[in-house]
């Protein structure tokens, strides 16, 4: 990939090797408060059906993200050159809003390892002061290799070694996608909204399971010009159809070796 990042890398070694060891990093204040304010309007817009749009990318500043040299700077440093973006998605939710199970996101079908790394950058618009929902990590758990929902019997109870993570208005979270973790809601809130939005990559070297309409996202970037030209970032070629991997699957005999 050229020089077209930053100047100084974005992390530190100490927090590259935080995210390295735990799976997360919380970046409180990572968006300046005029560039939060206009990613929170963007979003109040759709919801309130002022503005309508197929894709995140779609919304001026949310695309805006998807190479802001900062957000590309983090992806650099923690996958290496080469990356690819994945999708990218925006959400208001409101008091009473429910919750998101134990799982994780890490697209890999068969889940079999974690050699490639994928990363989803979210953004706490408002920040998470405890109501609403929490955001509620596992740490280390990155590491471990099974199916995006073996967590799910344990809905969100606590578990040995959570950590529920407080921040402030604008934070970025870079979570590893392969960590457990899981959105508690929580009392309290009234008359406001938890805003998130996440931005995705993954590394090179492998084909990963394309997201749910992946092929005209990707596209629409590309259309768009939110790649800035920077070979690579849009790389449909990267991905596979995840239904049509299952149908091969299912027709095949014998015993996969977990390598």
């Amino acid at each position: 990939m050229p020089d077209i990042l930053t100047t100084e890398a974005v992390l530190s070694s100490q927090q590259v090797e935080a995210f390295d060891r735990d799976g997360y990093l919380i970046l409180d204040g990572f968006f300046e408060e005029a560039l939060n304010r206009q990613l929170i309007a963007e979003v109040d817009d759709q919801a309130e059906g002022r503005i309508t749009c197929t894709h995140a990318c779609e919304l001026p500043v949310h695309g805006s993200l998807i190479a802001m040299p900062r957000m590309l700077g983090i992806a650099e440093q923690l996958l290496g050159p080469g990356f690819h973006f994945t999708h990218s998605g925006t959400r208001r939710m409101g008091p009473g809003c429910g919750p998101s199970v134990w799982h994780h996101d890490y697209s890999q079908f068969p889940q079999s390892n974690r050699r490639h790394r994928m990363i989803g950058m979210l953004g706490y618009l408002s920040g998470l002061d405890g109501t609403i929902g929490d955001l509620v990590v596992l740490p280390g758990s990155h590491r471990l290799v099974m199916e995006t929902g073996a967590m799910n019997r344990f809905r969100t109870e606590v578990l040995p070694d959570e950590v529920v993570i407080r921040a402030g208005a604008g934070t970025l979270a870079v979570l590893d996608a392969a960590i457990i973790h899981a959105r508690r809601p929580q009392p309290g809130g009234a008359g406001r909204f938890r805003y998130l939005l996440d931005v995705n990559y993954c590394q090179a070297g492998v084909r990963w399971v394309g997201q749910s309409d992946w092929r005209a996202c990707l596209s629409r970037v590309r259309e768009l010009g939110l790649d800035r030209g920077i070979p690579g970032l849009i790389a449909e070629e990267r991905f596979f159809d995840v239904e049509a991997a299952r149908q091969r699957m299912g027709q095949a005999a014998g015993s996969l070796i977990m390598a």
